[in-house]
């Protein structure tokens, strides 16, 4: 099971400046933030490689991939339109799959995410990603519980030192907050 380390070394400031562009485009979305009201393209150049956008399904039970950046291709190239993040467990024969869980978790709460994760590539390569996971929309579960419709995911690549030991991701909240706090701008 991957652990959740957010006592871990600090995020440079130019990366944080970088998510903090993409948050900023979720963040001026009108009311629930539907999708209908993202248009990729005002993303610029900085920003759409780094910016892939799917869909919640059956009630947030799993999430189908609509929009592959180039960022995501890189770390995932078996991703193509339609894939759903469930088929890593179904390919992989588990139950668990650490992405898929936190694009879940994501939905059904509603809020963002701000990570740093380190995970096994399906071809088992040690990958590196600082992440936003921003929901946009809302549904009803099997449950009549609102949930989110639909996610905007930023990813940037880096690479990870040493050997990996076992998928774990870094809840980088509190620190995005604070840098955005000492930043009027963002």
């Amino acid at each position: 099971m991957p652990e959740d380390s957010s006592n871990s070394a600090t995020v440079p400031a130019s990366q944080f400046e970088k998510m903090a562009e993409l948050y900023r485009v979720w963040e001026a979305l009108p009311g629930d933030r539907p999708r209908a009201a993202l248009d990729p393209l005002t993303l610029g150049s900085r920003l759409i490689r780094h910016v892939s956008i799917g869909s919640f399904v059956d009630g947030c039970t799993d999430f189908r991939y609509d929009l592959i950046g180039s960022e995501m291709q890189a770390v995932a190239p078996r991703l193509s339109p339609g894939a759903r993040s469930s088929d890593s467990l179904r390919i992989q024969m588990t139950r668990y799959d650490l992405i898929h869980d936190l694009f879940l978790s994501t939905g059904r709460r509603m809020e963002p995410k701000v990570l740093r994760i380190h995970y096994a590539s399906m071809e088992n390569m040690p990958r590196g990603i600082y992440a936003l996971f921003l929901p946009l929309g809302r549904q009803t579960d099997a449950d009549g519980e609102e949930v989110a419709s639909d996610m905007m995911i930023g990813l940037w690549r880096f690479e990870p030192e040493g050997p990996l030991k076992q998928d774990s991701y870094e809840d980088l909240a509190d620190a995005f907050a604070a840098y955005r706090a000492t930043r009027r701008d963002v």
